[in-house]
């Protein structure tokens, strides 16, 4: 399980403008536990805060290819922000950035390999899990080989929402990318591999994640324990979430 880990930034950073990112991102150097790290950072709020220490907390869980996440301190008020995440630099540009830099053959041969990515079914189902409605493509990295990284779950987790409904439908971009691509047998699949994330998600210990997500040191225990609780109502939904994609629901 990842642990939230804490970063102080001590230079200023760079804004990011190449990378076609719809939110302000810079890069920036911060001190951690295990000495310097290059960041990339953005402001949140607080929901996004929590929404994001839980997401990646339980995503490393399920063994879901998250980033280690950082929340920053700026003793030095840089970025003049009230609260900063960090994630570490992967090294590789976002699945948005390569559809940018490519012509409309090229991109197919992207989406190829977007579809032979073998976690694409159980992200999907997360993203149904934590009711994620921003998994655009540039909210996931790309080595342009078999490394893929999930980033940015600060819409996650109902934050745009003024109450948790752990039964209500969210559009779930890929979701929609692999019914798109393989119509209902896609959804079959989808169906097929809920299955057997349904016995990881009900295996979650919610105590150790409150714990891993720093919610003591930042002070949300109590709206954590709330986004959990709901979390894990929602497991009881998810057959209709994902049946929802379908075509033919009286099938599932």
């Amino acid at each position: 399980m990842l642990q939230i880990g804490f970063a102080t930034l001590y230079t200023t950073p760079r804004k990011i403008t190449n990378l076609g990112n719809i939110c302000p991102l810079w890069l920036g150097d911060a001190v951690t536990n295990n000495g310097d790290a290059r960041l990339y950072l953005k402001e949140v709020t607080y929901q996004e805060l929590i929404a994001e220490c839980l997401c990646t907390t339980v995503g490393s869980v399920i063994g879901l290819p998250v980033l280690q996440t950082y929340v920053v301190r700026d003793p030095q008020n840089l970025l003049n922000a009230k609260y900063l995440l960090g994630s570490e630099d992967a090294e590789m540009p976002s699945f948005k950035r390569h559809l940018s830099l490519a012509d409309k053959s090229q991109q197919k041969e992207l989406l190829a390999a977007l579809v032979t990515w073998r976690q694409l079914h159980e992200s999907a189902v997360f993203d149904e899990w934590i009711g994620n409605s921003d998994r655009n493509t540039g909210n996931f990295l790309w080595d342009g080989g078999n490394q893929w990284h999930l980033i940015d779950h600060g819409r996650a987790l109902w934050t745009t929402r003024t109450a948790d409904d752990p039964a209500e439908p969210f559009q779930n971009i890929l979701a929609d990318i692999i019914k798109g691509i393989y119509q209902e047998i896609g959804i079959a699949q989808l169906k097929k591999t809920m299955v057997g994330e349904l016995v990881k998600y009900q295996e979650v210990d919610t105590t150790k994640v409150l714990l891993a997500s720093r919610c003591s040191e930042l002070g949300c225990v109590a709206e954590a324990q709330s986004k959990l609780i709901s979390l894990v109502s929602r497991i009881n939904s998810m057959p209709a979430l994902i049946a929802r994609h379908s075509d033919q629901q009286e099938l599932f």
